[in-house]
């Protein structure tokens, strides 16, 4: 156990009889080898030990030194062949992104295999550069991936039951999946019906129209509409500088709907996050007056558009007097 983690001692190891190599591999401690090229056989037999977590701790400052296949194995083998202790060999969120990003470059494994392998690590996904890439583009491209991950994690609206594929008897795993795929809608960005290629209007509409006849389907049309708007709040601005794009304020007018609505006026609030906090609201009031940019360029190409921007201006002003009061009034305390 205390000599040289490296192909050497793995080699005298090789010679003794099974039951100690399995003692050998189940508790040794894997360190740093002097050979970089010890690292990918250091890996498979870690793997075959049943000890992927440990595998991983000890390549993910060289995952370059893995062959994908391998890489994409041990991805594999920390969810499904794992004996390893609870809080022992634990993850680096940023070492798992690398190794996705790796995977991603490669184009040697499927999409499929990619977005299965995010789907199960949503948890160390988040906005901007971090996002499950291959999930996005499965939802974009197919409104059934976003309609299965809404059910996961709501409830039907009548007394049907859902079809098999939508059914989990286990009810640890029932939950698991449905806090996955709630994470999951949260950290997904994409334009409905554009996996790839130019934004068009009529490609939003269709997916749109599909997804919400599968969501009325499974008795869950209101909640599946609230999270396509947070799923179109996420779009980019257009070339004119006004938010949404060009393409999404068409589809917009044609889809829009109470619910659709209403998740797109969360969605922009929340995606303010965590933040600075001065004294009353001048902050509020910056936010309400870019909004209402918006609202005002677009209010007579697109009104329901502006509608909904100047539903997040009012509540950004309602938002200002708040902290202009919350600000008097701590002013007076002071005294």
């Amino acid at each position: 156990m205390l000599a040289p983690f490296d192909k050497k001692t793995w080699t005298f190891v090789d010679e003794l009889d099974d039951k100690v190599q399995a003692v050998y591999w189940s508790e040794v401690n894997p360190r740093w080898s002097r050979d970089p090229a010890d690292l990918p056989e250091a890996v498979k037999r870690l793997i075959a030990a049943r000890r992927p977590r440990a595998a991983f701790q000890l390549s993910q400052l060289d995952l370059k030194g893995l062959p994908v296949p391998l890489l994409y194995a041990l991805l594999v083998a920390i969810l499904t062949n794992s004996t390893e202790a609870a809080n022992t060999y634990m993850l680096e969120p940023y070492a798992l992104r690398d190794a996705f990003k790796l995977l991603n470059d490669s184009g040697e494994i499927t999409t499929d295999q990619m977005a299965g392998l995010e789907f199960r690590f949503i948890d160390i996904f988040g906005r901007g550069e971090s996002i499950p890439v291959n999930l996005s583009r499965a939802m974009a491209a197919q409104p059934e991936s976003f309609v299965h991950a809404v059910a996961f994690f709501t409830k039907r609206k009548d007394d049907q039951e859902d079809p098999p594929e939508l059914r989990l008897n286990d009810e640890e795993a029932r939950s698991s999946r449905a806090e996955a795929a709630y994470r999951l809608l949260d950290v997904v960005e994409f334009i409905p019906g554009v996996p790839d290629g130019e934004l068009e209007a009529a490609r939003i509409i269709a997916w749109v129209a599909q997804a919400q006849a599968s969501l009325s389907a499974l008795a869950r049309l209101d909640t599946g509409d609230q999270m396509i708007g947070k799923i179109l709040a996420k779009a980019p601005a257009g070339e004119d500088n006004v938010w949404p794009c060009l393409p999404v304020r068409d589809a917009l007018e044609v889809v829009a709907n109470h619910h659709i609505e209403r998740g797109m006026h969360v969605a922009l609030r929340n995606a303010r996050g965590a933040h600075w906090r001065g004294e009353g609201g001048v902050q509020e009031r910056e936010l309400a007056a870019k909004y209402r940019g918006w609202a005002d360029a677009t209010a007579y190409t697109h009104p329901r558009v502006a509608a909904i921007l100047r539903g997040v201006e009012k509540a950004y002003l309602s938002e200002a007097d708040w902290e202009d009061n919350d600000a008097r009034i701590a002013r007076r305390m002071r005294y």
